[in-house]
């Protein structure tokens, strides 16, 4: 279960997140399942605050999750600071990367810190199946969006567009099908 927290609020209140705590001790949930999704990491002056209130929270054995990230080299700080199992990249990169090559070169940069860190890539944001093939050829793991699902108040099926999407790939090798330019651009770079 993913958790937004503003990284401000750890950073002021080490006590910050007492009710989490306690709702997590309280319910027959596992604290292993948790992960803390910092928010708005990017905006955080200094990350060496944050980096003792990040451990003290993963003590208790929560994981970490950035949330938002749209710069590479921001992401080479986080991921040094924090040691985060996962990293979203914000819907500002993914959407429309099919057809974006400079947002694409971003989030194959990602892709390769992703591999790098030994992080788990999320797409935020992904709306068409041309932008989430490009997301999977990049090195994203899971991936969220009105093309997969729209918000609902308890769990539904995922979109019709996204079934077919996950159907199409059901026994394709993983080199087939249409990169959108992604293996061309590795070649080339």
């Amino acid at each position: 279960m993913f958790v937004n927290v503003n990284p401000r609020l750890l950073v002021a209140s080490p006590d910050g997140l007492d009710g989490l705590w306690r709702a997590i001790e309280e319910s027959s949930f596992a604290v292993s399942r948790v992960v803390l999704d910092l928010v708005e990491v990017e905006r955080i002056e200094s990350l060496d605050g944050l980096a003792g209130a990040v451990r003290g929270a993963r003590e208790r054995g929560v994981g970490i999750a950035l949330d938002d990230l749209t710069s590479p080299y921001r992401a080479i700080q986080c991921c040094e600071a924090f040691h985060p199992e996962w990293v979203k990249v914000d819907w500002e990169i993914t959407r429309g990367v099919a057809r974006d090559p400079r947002r694409r070169s971003i989030l194959k940069s990602l892709g390769r810190l992703a591999r790098h860190f030994s992080f788990g890539l999320i797409a935020e944001g992904v709306e068409t199946s041309e932008d989430l093939e490009v997301c999977a050829a990049s090195g994203v793991v899971a991936a969220q969006g009105y093309f997969i699902g729209r918000p609902a108040p308890e769990p539904t099926p995922p979109e019709s567009a996204f079934r077919r999407w996950v159907e199409g790939r059901k026994g394709a090798a993983p080199d087939e099908g249409d990169r959108n330019g992604v293996e061309d651009e590795e070649r080339a770079s």
